[in-house]
């Protein structure tokens, strides 16, 4: 039972405090905790499984971004710059996605806090490149276009930088320029390609989710409404999710080309250990192909994660609360996996399997 392996990841790391639980039984959903991995005095801020699923990436507080094997949970690889001053956090990564050509695998693009955008070969530890931010401006987000092609990273200044992949040359900036083409007036904290590849959606702290067509380093358009927060931003074709970082109009569903809101995915207003609901950091679709099958969310509102049924009705499947906030949530590509990423430290792996056949849960193996 949940109650079993709860108390047995208690007993082996005396860090984990309580609240820690899990609600699935009545879905069908079957949720079996498989690895928990940290680092000592950490916070984990991101989580990202490699196209193959061989593999995820921990961005941590300590500046380091720690890359584990998925079965195992054995660490392969701390990256590390020897550029940093300080210890400034991880915010954002993203795996260089697979493409026909093939020629580099198990490339990271990873952004700090610390304004550096660095690209990394992730199980041999080396850095390719190390690009400092011209504004020395804090990052926050950071993704590839789906064909690898291009990256976009973007900060405290308000301002999305595009980067030619080959050459890692800055080729555009996405920016307000004080005349007809609007652009954000707040930190950028999110910033994801759509499946049209020249188009771009970014969210942060001024309310507005712009579009930006990466071709002419222009806005296209506009919708007000969510406060993004960190990487609660997630697009399968012509509908946007996002999760924003307050406690009603949660989860929201957009049409791209209509500008416009089309659902509201309900999240309960009960609270839990004193907190407010909501306040999200982290939202995702699975990586089902279509509009994917399922939608999960989490944050520091009661420290809880959800996952809903991607639906007509956005039935909520369960949810999982944790000790401190949930900082980060991804799905694997071809496994029923997902991976919760914490600020006690701890990023947790999940297998799951969405029937009402028993399944015997397995174990947790935790490396440190």
């Amino acid at each position: 039972t949940w109650d079993t392996i709860i108390k047995k990841e208690m007993e082996k790391k005396k860090t984990v405090p309580e609240p820690f639980f899990a609600t699935f039984e009545k879905s069908g959903f079957n949720v079996v905790p498989k690895l928990v991995v940290s680092e000592p005095s950490t916070e984990s801020f991101c989580v990202k499984f490699d196209p193959d699923d061989k593999y995820f990436a921990v961005g941590s507080s300590d500046g380091s971004v720690y890359v584990y094997n998925t079965l195992s949970g054995k660490k392969m690889t701390a990256l590390t710059l020897v550029a940093h001053k300080g210890k400034f956090p991880i915010t954002s990564l993203k795996w260089k996605p697979q493409s026909t050509e093939g020629k580099t695998t198990n490339v990271l693009a990873v952004a700090s806090a610390e304004g550096y955008l660095s690209f990394w070969y992730a199980t041999t530890g080396k850095c390719i490149i190390s690009i400092k931010d011209p504004n020395a401006s804090d990052l926050y987000a950071v993704d590839f276009r789906k064909d690898g092609g291009m990256i976009a990273v973007a900060g405290l200044d308000y301002q999305i930088k595009l980067f030619d992949e080959a050459t890692k040359n800055q080729i555009a900036t996405l920016k307000a320029d004080g005349g007809v083409n609007l652009g954000h007036s707040n930190r950028v904290c999110c910033v994801r390609f759509t499946d049209d590849p020249n188009v771009l959606v970014s969210g942060g702290w001024d309310n507005q989710i712009f579009l930006w067509d990466v071709r002419e380093a222009k806005s296209i358009g506009l919708i007000f409404g969510p406060h993004i927060y960190g990487s609660s931003i997630d697009v399968r074709g012509d509908t946007m999710l996002t999760g924003s970082y307050h406690n009603k109009d949660i989860l929201q569903l957009w049409s791209l080309g209509e500008r416009k809101q089309i659902d509201l995915i309900k999240w309960e207003t009960e609270t839990v250990s004193g907190y407010e609901p909501g306040y999200i950091y982290s939202a995702t679709y699975d990586k089902s192909l279509g509009p994917g099958k399922y939608i999960a969310a989490g944050g520091s509102g009661g420290n809880v994660m959800k996952i809903f049924r991607n639906n007509k009705d956005f039935d909520e499947i369960g949810k999982i609360a944790y000790p401190k906030a949930v900082t980060s949530i991804d799905f694997a590509h071809n496994r029923n996996l997902f991976a919760v990423a914490c600020g006690d430290g701890h990023t947790r792996i999940y297998s799951y399997d969405d029937s009402k056949k028993e399944q015997q849960h397995s174990l947790l193996r935790t490396s440190t």
